[in-house]
Protein backbone atom coordinates (compact mmCIF):
# COMPACT_ATOMS: atom_id res chain seq x y z
CA UNK A 1 0.00 0.00 0.00
CA UNK A 2 1.43 3.35 -1.09
CA UNK A 3 0.13 6.77 -0.10
CA UNK A 4 2.11 9.11 -2.37
CA UNK A 5 0.37 12.25 -1.07
CA UNK A 6 -0.12 11.00 2.46
CA UNK A 7 -3.32 12.39 3.99
CA UNK A 8 -3.72 15.22 1.47
CA UNK A 9 -7.14 15.19 -0.16
CA UNK A 10 -9.41 17.54 -2.11
CA UNK A 11 -12.37 16.44 0.02
CA UNK A 12 -13.01 16.90 3.71
CA UNK A 13 -15.32 14.02 4.59
CA UNK A 14 -16.68 14.36 8.11
CA UNK A 15 -15.79 10.79 9.07
CA UNK A 16 -12.24 10.78 7.67
CA UNK A 17 -9.67 9.71 10.25
CA UNK A 18 -6.68 10.50 8.06
CA UNK A 19 -6.91 14.22 7.23
CA UNK A 20 -5.74 15.37 10.70
CA UNK A 21 -2.52 13.35 10.26
CA UNK A 22 -1.15 16.20 8.13
CA UNK A 23 -0.54 18.07 11.38
CA UNK A 24 2.05 15.47 12.36
CA UNK A 25 4.36 16.62 9.55
CA UNK A 26 4.10 20.42 9.37
CA UNK A 27 7.16 20.80 7.13
CA UNK A 28 6.22 18.15 4.57
CA UNK A 29 5.03 18.91 1.04
CA UNK A 30 3.33 15.50 1.05
CA UNK A 31 4.63 14.52 -2.36
CA UNK A 32 6.47 11.26 -2.93
CA UNK A 33 9.70 12.04 -4.78
CA UNK A 34 10.67 10.15 -7.91
CA UNK A 35 13.82 9.00 -6.13
CA UNK A 36 11.76 7.47 -3.32
CA UNK A 37 9.35 5.99 -5.84
CA UNK A 38 12.22 4.26 -7.64
CA UNK A 39 13.75 2.97 -4.40
CA UNK A 40 10.40 1.72 -3.16
CA UNK A 41 9.60 -0.03 -6.44
CA UNK A 42 13.00 -1.71 -6.62
CA UNK A 43 12.93 -2.89 -3.01
CA UNK A 44 9.36 -4.15 -3.27
CA UNK A 45 10.11 -6.18 -6.38
CA UNK A 46 13.35 -7.58 -4.96
CA UNK A 47 11.54 -8.65 -1.78
CA UNK A 48 9.08 -10.89 -3.61
CA UNK A 49 9.46 -14.66 -3.42
CA UNK A 50 6.84 -15.22 -6.10
CA UNK A 51 6.23 -13.83 -9.56
CA UNK A 52 3.38 -11.43 -8.78
CA UNK A 53 3.16 -8.21 -6.79
CA UNK A 54 0.19 -5.93 -6.18
CA UNK A 55 0.61 -2.22 -5.46
CA UNK A 56 -2.33 -0.43 -3.89
CA UNK A 57 -2.28 3.35 -4.35
CA UNK A 58 -4.21 5.05 -1.57
CA UNK A 59 -4.58 8.37 0.16
CA UNK A 60 -5.80 10.95 0.92
CA UNK A 61 -6.45 11.27 -2.78
CA UNK A 62 -3.63 9.64 -4.79
CA UNK A 63 -4.62 11.20 -8.13
CA UNK A 64 -3.55 14.58 -6.73
CA UNK A 65 -0.01 13.46 -7.59
CA UNK A 66 -0.93 13.97 -11.23
CA UNK A 67 -1.02 11.56 -14.14
CA UNK A 68 2.68 11.92 -15.00
CA UNK A 69 3.65 10.53 -11.59
CA UNK A 70 1.75 7.32 -12.29
CA UNK A 71 3.15 7.08 -15.80
CA UNK A 72 6.61 7.21 -14.22
CA UNK A 73 5.54 4.59 -11.68
CA UNK A 74 4.44 2.16 -14.39
CA UNK A 75 7.58 2.79 -16.45
CA UNK A 76 9.71 2.04 -13.37
CA UNK A 77 7.78 -1.16 -12.72
CA UNK A 78 8.40 -2.34 -16.28
CA UNK A 79 12.09 -1.44 -16.26
CA UNK A 80 12.86 -2.95 -12.86
CA UNK A 81 10.75 -6.12 -12.80
CA UNK A 82 12.10 -9.39 -14.29
CA UNK A 83 10.39 -10.73 -17.43
CA UNK A 84 8.40 -13.39 -15.57
CA UNK A 85 6.93 -11.03 -12.94
CA UNK A 86 3.39 -9.66 -13.11
CA UNK A 87 2.75 -6.32 -11.42
CA UNK A 88 -0.84 -5.39 -10.60
CA UNK A 89 -1.90 -1.86 -9.71
CA UNK A 90 -4.99 -0.86 -7.77
CA UNK A 91 -5.99 2.71 -6.94
CA UNK A 92 -8.60 4.01 -4.51
CA UNK A 93 -10.13 7.36 -5.44
CA UNK A 94 -12.98 9.67 -4.54
CA UNK A 95 -13.50 10.07 -8.29
CA UNK A 96 -13.63 13.85 -8.41
CA UNK A 97 -10.48 14.25 -10.51
CA UNK A 98 -11.13 11.41 -12.96
CA UNK A 99 -11.29 12.43 -16.63
CA UNK A 100 -10.86 10.61 -19.97
CA UNK A 101 -7.06 10.86 -19.83
CA UNK A 102 -6.98 9.09 -16.47
CA UNK A 103 -9.36 6.42 -17.77
CA UNK A 104 -7.27 5.79 -20.86
CA UNK A 105 -4.19 5.35 -18.67
CA UNK A 106 -6.02 3.01 -16.28
CA UNK A 107 -7.26 0.85 -19.14
CA UNK A 108 -3.93 0.70 -20.94
CA UNK A 109 -2.16 -0.38 -17.75
CA UNK A 110 -4.84 -2.68 -16.32
CA UNK A 111 -5.46 -0.69 -13.14
CA UNK A 112 -8.21 -1.84 -10.81
CA UNK A 113 -10.02 1.23 -9.47
CA UNK A 114 -11.88 1.54 -6.19
CA UNK A 115 -14.46 4.32 -6.34
CA UNK A 116 -15.85 5.74 -3.10
CA UNK A 117 -19.62 6.15 -3.16
CA UNK A 118 -21.96 5.91 -0.15
CA UNK A 119 -25.23 5.53 -2.03
CA UNK A 120 -27.81 7.83 -3.64
CA UNK A 121 -27.16 11.59 -3.45
CA UNK A 122 -29.31 12.08 -0.34
CA UNK A 123 -26.98 9.85 1.70
CA UNK A 124 -23.71 10.23 -0.20
CA UNK A 125 -23.70 13.97 0.35
CA UNK A 126 -24.35 13.81 4.10
CA UNK A 127 -20.69 13.42 5.08
CA UNK A 128 -18.77 13.53 1.79
CA UNK A 129 -18.05 17.11 0.72
CA UNK A 130 -15.11 19.19 -0.41
CA UNK A 131 -13.23 21.72 1.71
CA UNK A 132 -15.79 24.40 0.86
CA UNK A 133 -18.70 22.20 1.91
CA UNK A 134 -19.88 21.58 -1.65
CA UNK A 135 -21.52 18.28 -2.49
CA UNK A 136 -19.56 16.05 -4.89
CA UNK A 137 -22.03 13.30 -5.82
CA UNK A 138 -22.27 14.43 -9.45
CA UNK A 139 -18.48 14.24 -9.84
CA UNK A 140 -18.41 10.67 -8.55
CA UNK A 141 -21.18 9.56 -10.88
CA UNK A 142 -19.36 11.19 -13.78
CA UNK A 143 -16.28 9.19 -12.85
CA UNK A 144 -18.30 5.97 -12.77
CA UNK A 145 -19.67 6.65 -16.26
CA UNK A 146 -16.20 7.42 -17.63
CA UNK A 147 -14.71 4.27 -16.11
CA UNK A 148 -17.46 2.17 -17.70
CA UNK A 149 -17.10 3.92 -21.06
CA UNK A 150 -13.39 3.13 -21.11
CA UNK A 151 -13.98 -0.42 -19.83
CA UNK A 152 -11.83 0.12 -16.75
CA UNK A 153 -12.28 -2.50 -14.04
CA UNK A 154 -13.65 -0.84 -10.92
CA UNK A 155 -15.49 -1.60 -7.73
CA UNK A 156 -17.46 0.55 -5.33
CA UNK A 157 -16.28 1.24 -1.78
CA UNK A 158 -19.35 2.14 0.26
CA UNK A 159 -18.91 3.39 3.81
CA UNK A 160 -21.75 2.38 6.13
CA UNK A 161 -22.55 5.08 8.67
CA UNK A 162 -25.38 6.76 10.52
CA UNK A 163 -26.50 8.51 7.35
CA UNK A 164 -27.19 5.39 5.28
CA UNK A 165 -27.49 2.59 7.85
CA UNK A 166 -31.29 2.61 7.79
CA UNK A 167 -31.55 2.41 4.00
CA UNK A 168 -29.70 -0.80 3.06
CA UNK A 169 -31.96 -1.82 0.20
CA UNK A 170 -32.02 1.67 -1.29
CA UNK A 171 -28.22 1.83 -1.16
CA UNK A 172 -27.72 -1.66 -2.56
CA UNK A 173 -30.21 -1.31 -5.37
CA UNK A 174 -28.82 2.09 -6.29
CA UNK A 175 -25.26 0.73 -6.55
CA UNK A 176 -26.47 -2.36 -8.41
CA UNK A 177 -28.94 -0.75 -10.81
CA UNK A 178 -28.04 2.94 -11.15
CA UNK A 179 -24.25 2.63 -10.95
CA UNK A 180 -24.26 -0.87 -12.47
CA UNK A 181 -21.49 -1.94 -10.10
CA UNK A 182 -20.26 -5.51 -10.40
CA UNK A 183 -18.33 -5.54 -7.12
CA UNK A 184 -19.20 -3.64 -3.93
CA UNK A 185 -17.29 -3.33 -0.66
CA UNK A 186 -19.08 -2.26 2.52
CA UNK A 187 -16.93 -0.73 5.26
CA UNK A 188 -18.39 0.21 8.66
CA UNK A 189 -17.57 3.68 9.95
CA UNK A 190 -16.76 3.44 13.65
CA UNK A 191 -15.19 6.75 14.60
CA UNK A 192 -13.90 7.46 18.07
CA UNK A 193 -14.41 10.87 19.63
CA UNK A 194 -11.03 11.96 20.91
CA UNK A 195 -11.41 14.66 23.55
CA UNK A 196 -7.69 14.53 24.28
CA UNK A 197 -4.52 12.97 22.89
CA UNK A 198 -5.56 9.61 24.32
CA UNK A 199 -6.30 6.77 21.92
CA UNK A 200 -8.19 4.81 24.57
CA UNK A 201 -11.61 6.50 24.52
CA UNK A 202 -14.57 4.19 23.98
CA UNK A 203 -16.93 6.98 22.91
CA UNK A 204 -17.85 6.84 19.23
CA UNK A 205 -19.06 9.73 17.12
CA UNK A 206 -22.66 10.33 16.13
CA UNK A 207 -21.63 9.49 12.56
CA UNK A 208 -20.68 5.93 13.49
CA UNK A 209 -22.86 3.07 12.31
CA UNK A 210 -25.07 1.52 14.96
CA UNK A 211 -24.09 -2.10 15.71
CA UNK A 212 -27.60 -3.50 15.27
CA UNK A 213 -28.22 -1.49 12.12
CA UNK A 214 -24.98 -2.73 10.60
CA UNK A 215 -25.88 -6.32 11.47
Amino acid sequence: MVKPRGPICNLACDYCYYLPKAKLYPDSDFRMSLELLENFTRQLIEAQSGNQVTINWQGGEPTLMGLDFFKNAVDLQKSISPPNMQILNALQTNGTTINPAWCQFFKQNNFLIGLSLDGPPAVHNIYRRNNSGREKYDSVMRAARLLKQHKVDFNILCCVHKGNQDHPLDVYRFLRDKVDATFIQFIPIIQRELDSQSQETQVVSKRSVDAKAYG
